[in-house]
């Protein structure tokens, strides 16, 4: 079994609820991930340092996973290490999620982090 999935569809869907200030136009690129039968999918883990940043502050979101190769979901639609972490800068107060999709032998999982964004006080 293969999934195919372009990553224009998953960055606009991840990156629909924020932008981070290093974000770019989102690229096409089709991967296929083969499956293999019998072997367990991914589980994974993703957090942000700070959950309750004030608008144009820092948190740092730091995944982990198991039986994954790889990790989408970090600007521009491009692989990362299926263990990492990654600063990022919010602009807008509210609600910010960020998806990550971990590609493993055994199947696709996603994993998500909330942070909660306090409108900066003058």
């Amino acid at each position: 079994m293969t999934y195919r999935i372009s990553t224009l569809v998953l960055a606009l869907v991840i990156l629909g609820s924020f932008v981070p200030s290093f974000a770019q136009a989102a690229e096409t690129k089709m991967i296929y991930v083969p499956i293999t039968p019998g072997v367990p999918a991914p589980t994974c883990e993703v957090r942000a340092t700070r959950q309750h940043p004030v608008s144009g502050q820092e948190t740092t979101l730091v995944w982990s996973s198991k039986n994954a190769y790889a990790m989408y979901g970090i600007t521009k639609g491009g692989e990362w290490a299926p263990d990492g972490r990654q600063k990022v800068r919010i602009a807008f107060a509210g609600k910010r999620e960020f998806t990550m999709m971990f590609v493993g032998k055994g199947g696709i999982t996603t994993c998500t982090a909330s942070v909660h964004v306090h409108p900066k006080k003058d």
